[in-house]
C-alpha cells in the first residue's frame, strides 16, 4: 500500500513540473504576442497621424500636437524609432 501512494506522489510531481512548464511557456508566448500587439497599435497610431498630415486633417484633431504627426511619418517613412520629444518645430518668419 506504501509503495501505491509512493507511485502516486511521484506522478503527481511530474504532472505538476510539467503544468509548471506549460505555465510559463504560455506566459512567455503571451508576452510576445502582447509586445507584437503593442507594436501594432503603435503602428496603427503612426498610420493615422501620418494620413492626416497628407490629408491636412490637423485642424480635425484637437489636442493631437503637431510634434506627435511628424514623428508618426518619420517612424512610417524612415522605419526608425522617432519620438515626438525629439521633434522640434521652428516658426520661420517671412521676412
Amino acid at each position: 500500500m506504501l509503495s501505491v501512494v509512493i507511485k502516486c506522489i511521484v506522478l503527481f510531481e511530474k504532472l505538476l513540473q510539467e503544468l509548471r512548464a506549460f505555465r510559463e511557456d504560455t506566459n512567455r508566448r503571451f508576452e510576445a504576442i502582447d509586445k507584437r500587439l503593442d507594436k501594432m497599435d503603435s503602428n496603427f497610431k503612426d498610420l493615422k497621424d501620418w494620413v492626416g498630415m497628407v490629408v491636412g486633417g490637423f485642424q480635425r484633431r484637437a489636442g493631437r500636437s503637431l510634434e506627435d504627426a511628424v514623428a508618426g511619418t518619420l517612424r512610417i517613412a524612415l522605419g526608425r524609432d522617432v519620438k515626438p520629444e525629439n521633434i522640434t518645430m521652428r516658426k520661420i518668419e517671412d521676412g
